[in-house]
């Protein structure tokens, strides 16, 4: 993501704002924080994102007029980094720490659930939550309650994450499935050997057929898996 050219008055003045305090973390300017939102916010396309970034006071940013903004994996327990990198007219890099709220919406127990009781409509509700709670779990979708049921007892209120159902395998030991990884905005797939049965959600180990290189992945449907849960 290329910083437009107000970004260059903005990383002066937020140098200039480091410089003159040595106790509170200043607030990034502004452009660069609409930046650093829109890195964020790419990571998560279909939900409401709220962003709290500030900086360092002690650390030092030349101005740049080329500039990427990078968010560094998923946030978790509300917190990820965003890395900077400056191509110009002096090279540089540094890591700032970012608050995060992803706010979706999600299936909740509308009462307390009972291990093994099978769930309907009548025990679960939607409510708009901040995901980074729970961290990189995949909910319930709305159309896959038909047949769930807890391993354990379930308080009313909490989120409805697959982890805490059981479920029937959609990859079975040996199957040759499709490998999704994401590499920035691109998705790249592969074929690659399951080497364990695994629910909708779950973790499981493969082995990549063409370079023999075997990688955690997580169910996202009947014969396909990716290298991050699913949302």
């Amino acid at each position: 993501m290329k910083a437009h050219a107000p970004l260059l008055l903005a990383l002066a003045m937020l140098s200039a704002i480091a410089t003159s305090s040595s106790h509170a973390e200043p607030p990034l300017a502004e452009s660069l924080r609409a930046q650093v939102h829109a890195a964020v916010q790419a990571v998560y396309p279909d939900d409401q994102v709220e962003v709290d970034a500030s900086i360092d006071p002690r650390l030092r940013l030349s101005p740049c007029n080329d500039l990427s903004v990078v968010p560094r994996g998923q946030a978790r327990s509300g917190r990820m980094h965003v890395a900077l990198r400056c191509g110009s007219p002096t090279v540089w890099s540094a890591y700032i720490p970012v608050r995060v709220k992803v706010m979706r919406k999600v299936l909740v127990a509308a009462r307390p659930l009972l291990r093994d009781q099978r769930l309907s409509s009548d025990d679960v509700r939607e409510e708009t939550r901040d995901i980074t709670t729970i961290g990189n779990v995949p909910v319930v979708p709305a159309d896959a309650l038909s047949g769930l049921a807890p391993r354990r007892p379930v308080a009313a209120g909490t989120i409805l994450t697959l982890t805490m159902f059981a479920t029937t395998p959609l990859v079975e030991s040996k199957d040759v499935v499709t490998l999704s990884s994401q590499v920035g905005p691109v998705t790249i797939e592969t074929r690659a050997r399951s080497l364990a049965d695994a629910g909708f959600g779950e973790q499981v180990w493969v082995e990549n057929l063409t370079s023999g290189k075997k990688v955690a992945a997580w169910v996202t449907g009947p014969g396909r898996v990716a290298t991050r849960p699913s949302p």
